[in-house]
């Protein structure tokens, strides 16, 4: 399908998925500008850190392969365009729309942060728009983790995006993403960046002076918008708006962002006010290069795995940096499914019945496992060995937990159990045998052994409570939470 974005190692064009029929945005990558540009780890690192994320306001990784040729990343797509193609069509926007677009933005970032993820390249280019007008941040590929201790060094992003404290030295943290998201709320307003000079030499240093004139002449400003801005664009940055607790609480509770229900826009429950047209939001100079200026347009090539033996031979010491550079390609630029997350249903706790947390990797634990077997655990025998079935047991209709290991009983056993009333049932979910003193004993003793097995039956019921609710936590359940971690409580 057509071209909708270009970057430095390839483009991103619309594509369906076969089965669901359902559009996304396939962002390719040739093996070879990458290894050319020295950008490898950049794209690995991209592809990790997309792994990692979920939120409503982010492009979201959904699937990643590769070939000979190109590393394929499949995301989100967004049919309304980015705010770059916006800002050129449209001279001015109202301060209520901005107003919606930096609070969904500030929540993305946010979000970012408490991930312990930097961005580093927020611009208009890179915040892309659904066909109902959410914005979302997009392109990941100088993103970085933050570490506890060590200032990130490296002078990435766009110029004109960069926070002094980069060009400054000394180290920066993820404060550098709140002095970008200020530039982009000050183009917005005023249809140009606050600092725009012919050379790098002159940026850098009116950057690092960090004097911002705000004119009042051409477009009339309110003093809450004036304030925001001033607010993103502090050159201290341990005192800018949004950065820290303290940062996030002045910006929930600033002037310009109280309208803003927190809550309902993380749920996306608050309309966007300016809802873009349903095509032609990309520029048509993508299509006409791939038609006319592309010698080998984009083609599916299979994989031609190579083993490991192969990689790491005796002859590495004689591979170029290019087979390098392949080799880790090959190796870190892994395969992922989305999907596979929201199919996977893990394995159902024997007592509860309730479905697990999927693992780290979804993949089958065992052999067997992918057709429905269960783990081989053996029964746990309360009796003699007599009364208890085989231990050697697998039922094709049941399935076990690795983190539990209590008795689950077939429904012909339990029947058995049932009748005979030398067995009792705990809360548990394990099968005791009662002794025959027990059963034989004084009215007294009957009545003490009853209130002992009561509170210590109340105590099982509560643990088990407990284990249920652990057992419940699901992936979507954790999704959700990571969704609404940002919990504000606006005055």
């Amino acid at each position: 399908m057509r071209i909708v974005g270009r970057g430095a190692f390839g483009k991103v064009r619309i594509v369906e998925h076969r089965e669901s029929r359902t559009l996304y945005a396939l962002k390719y990558i040739s093996k070879d500008e990458c290894i050319r540009m020295d950008a490898a780890r950049n794209i690995i690192r991209e592809r990790v850190i997309l792994e990692q994320l979920d939120h409503p306001f982010l492009c979201r990784l959904r699937f990643a392969f590769q070939d000979q040729d190109y590393m394929y990343m499949v995301t989100d797509l967004m049919l309304g365009g980015d705010l770059h193609f916006h800002l050129s069509r449209q001279p001015y926007f109202s301060e209520d729309i901005i107003r919606f677009w930096f609070a969904e933005l500030a929540s993305a970032i946010k979000y970012l942060h408490l991930k312990r993820v930097v961005h580093r390249d927020i611009k208009p280019h890179n915040i892309l728009m659904d066909e109902k007008g959410h914005v979302h941040l997009a392109d990941f590929n100088i993103a970085t983790h933050l570490h506890a201790h060590r200032p990130l060094t490296s002078n990435s992003g766009t110029g004109y995006y960069i926070a002094p404290e980069v060009y400054k030295g000394g180290g920066y943290n993820e404060a550098v993403d709140w002095w970008s998201l200020g530039v982009t709320l000050y183009e917005c307003i005023y249809q140009k960046r606050p600092f725009e000079y012919d050379t790098p030499e002159d940026l850098q240093a009116a950057i690092r002076r960090g004097y911002v004139n705000y004119p009042t002449k051409d477009r009339q400003v309110s003093g809450e918008c004036l304030a925001v801005m001033q607010g993103f664009l502090e050159v201290n940055p341990n005192k800018r708006l949004g950065y820290g607790d303290a940062g996030w609480a002045a910006l929930v509770r600033h002037p310009f962002f109280r309208p803003i229900n927190w809550n309902k826009l993380e749920s996306k429950l608050i309309p966007p006010i300016f809802i873009p047209a349903t095509e032609n939001n990309f520029d048509l100079t993508y299509d006409l290069e791939e038609l006319f200026l592309e010698e080998s347009p984009l083609t599916a090539h299979s994989v031609k795995r190579t083993s490991k033996a192969n990689r790491r031979s005796a002859n590495d010491i004689a591979l170029t940096k290019r087979d390098r550079d392949l080799n880790l390609i090959q190796e870190k630029f892994k395969y992922f499914d989305f999907t596979i997350f929201e199919k996977y249903e893990g394995f159902k706790d024997p007592v509860t019945m309730t479905v697990g947390d999927p693992p780290d990797w979804v993949k089958p634990a065992f052999e067997g496992a992918d057709q429905g077997d269960i783990l081989p655990i053996k029964r746990i025998q309360t009796g003699s060995n007599q009364d208890l079935p085989d231990n050697n047991w697998r039922s094709p209709n049941k399935s076990a937990s690795t983190s539990n290991i209590a008795i689950v009983t077939s429904s012909s056993a339990l029947g058995k159990y049932d009748q005979d009333q030398t067995w009792k049932r705990s809360s548990m979910g394990t099968i005791r045998k009662m002794n025959a003193s027990t059963v034989t004993a004084s009215p007294n003793a009957i009545s003490h052994n009853e209130s002992s097995t009561s509170l210590s039956e109340e105590y099982a019921l509560s643990l088990q409570g407990i284990r249920k609710k652990q057992s419940t936590k699901s992936f979507r359940e954790r999704r959700e939470r990571d969704r609404k971690s940002i919990q504000v409580v606006l005055p």
